[in-house]
């Protein structure tokens, strides 16, 4: 069943834990399949962010962390992704509980990753990345970060045909000039 389209998060937060620890119990599997781990991740993330269980929020955050330094995880393009989905539901729970230190925090032991992964990351994701990143400086009140990661959006060749990066770029600045 998909209970999280039924919008019965109680549910997939049921069916999203039991298929984690299925899958880490069995850890030869998951270095023979490491994506299918990383998307078993992300749905039990995604379903405690939707029914608020913060305490089962703060075990998977090592286990993200652990998974970006091991190369299991690292050494695809497609395994990467599937880890770069975590982060970013980790990324949206701690901005939308407005928990940026710790967003920040999270961040900034993730940088290795992230820097491995920009070189050959798309774009558009590269770009989202960098406006999340701008979100959680920004809810921190280090608003000279935040316009810093927003200028190397705009800064950016790549970027000039997606226009809706580029307002949503712009319509942040002003919000930070406005705040400082």
């Amino acid at each position: 069943p998909h209970y999280t389209a039924l919008n019965d998060w109680v549910k997939a937060h049921e069916l999203a834990k039991s298929q984690l620890e299925f899958i880490e119990t069995r850890p030869f599997q998951i270095s023979e399949a490491p994506r299918t781990h990383t998307s078993a991740l992300n749905a039990y993330i995604i379903c405690c962010t939707n029914t608020k269980r913060e305490d089962e929020l703060e075990l998977l955050f090592p286990k993200v962390i652990q998974a970006m330094r091991d190369p299991v995880y690292t050494e695809n393009k497609h395994n990467q992704t599937g880890l770069l989905f975590c982060w970013n539901s980790m990324i949206f729970y701690y901005e939308r509980a407005g928990l940026f230190n710790k967003a920040v925090e999270f961040h900034e032991q993730s940088t290795d990753f992230l820097n491995q992964l920009f070189v050959t990351l798309e774009n558009s994701l590269k770009f989202s990345c960098y406006y999340s990143f701008a979100v959680i400086n920004f809810g921190t009140g280090n608003f000279k970060r935040a316009l810093s990661w927003l200028n190397k959006i705009l800064n950016d060749e790549s970027s000039y045909g997606r226009e809706d990066i580029q307002m949503s770029a712009r319509i942040f600045i002003l919000v930070i000039y406005l705040e400082m």
